[in-house]
């Protein structure tokens, strides 16, 4: 018997165990904002470019994973029973 997976449950599995690093993440990012005012164009340039790219590597991260274990059809081939020759 096949169970039915619900939508994006892949992709929320991933955060469910891994939450603390998503808020980790998420708290540096906003603290690369915040103190990215505080300084004059060239660092904060590269404060606000380093917070974007640890924004895209998440999102990035959680996209492929979503495409991985909700798009791909990755459980409906895994449940399909082995056929015996």
């Amino acid at each position: 018997m096949e169970t039915m997976r619900k939508p994006f449950q892949g992709v929320l599995n991933i955060v469910r165990f891994n939450w603390h690093f998503y808020v980790f993440a998420f708290v540096l990012v906003l603290g690369l904002f915040f103190v990215a005012n505080y300084f004059a164009p060239p660092v904060r340039t590269v404060l606000i470019g380093v917070g974007i790219l640890a924004t895209a590597s998440t999102l990035i991260s959680l996209l492929a994973s979503f495409y991985v274990y909700d798009l791909a059809g990755l459980y409906t081939y895994l449940a399909r029973p082995a056929k015996c020759h």
